[in-house]
């Protein structure tokens, strides 16, 4: 079956977007649900100009790990940290990936309780505190 090259195109072209739509569906939740809250906290000047700010800074330390990537010749983000920090970077990469996943479950399970609270109160006796 996976020595089909047909079977591993799909594989590998499903695994492709599945990944996108994940990385996107995490990005586009947490920022944009967040974004008019921190406009409104730092006001239009100052929030779209930290807006750009961060988009930049994004951009900057992706061209940087996509030239490192290129200087070693590792195309994976994991192999990368262990051939440039060891064992440890392999470990460190693991760990922040996992704190990060984590912390955008947890922001999507707060913003969905915040918008399920209300219509659910409605249909339930129950009081929303």
């Amino acid at each position: 079956m996976y020595g089909n090259p047909w079977y591993r195109a799909v594989l590998c072209e499903s695994e492709l977007w599945s990944c996108i739509a994940n990385l996107t569906m995490t990005a586009v939740g947490a920022v944009v649900l967040a974004l008019p809250q921190c406009l409104a906290d730092t006001g239009w000047a100052l929030g779209v100009f930290l807006l750009f700010f961060f988009a930049y800074l994004s951009d900057r330390s992706l061209v940087f790990l996509v030239r490192c990537g290129d200087y070693v010749r590792e195309d994976d983000y994991e192999k990368l940290a262990e051939r440039l920090i060891g064992a440890k970077g392999k470990w460190l990469f693991r760990v922040s990936l996992c704190l990060l996943l984590f912390a955008a479950l947890c922001s999507l399970l707060i913003i969905i309780g915040d918008m399920v609270c209300g219509p659910a109160a409605s249909f339930t006796r129950c009081t929303v505190r």
